[in-house]
């Protein structure tokens, strides 16, 4: 039998809100808007927002990825 290589490390930290580094909201605001990032990108960065999994103070985070969304849905009116 073959051995295996291991790629990834046996031990990796789990980094708790304290630990992991904190983002500027203006960053993560932008990166969530930003119309050079694909779709999937944003939903991504809007769905660690909320989670927590983004560690920034951003008072109302809540209502700004409502907003958000709210203006994604709404049709383009290029397209009317």
């Amino acid at each position: 039998m073959e051995d295996v290589i291991e790629v990834f490390p046996a031990w990796i930290p789990i980094l708790t809100t304290q630990d992991r580094p904190r983002q500027s909201a203006e960053l993560v605001t932008k990166s969530i808007r930003s119309k050079l990032n694909p779709l999937e990108a944003q939903l991504v960065n809007a769905r660690n927002l909320l989670d927590g999994t983004t560690n920034v103070f951003l008072p109302r985070k809540e209502e700004f990825i409502l907003d958000w969304l709210l203006e994604k849905l709404r049709p383009d009116k290029k397209q009317t």
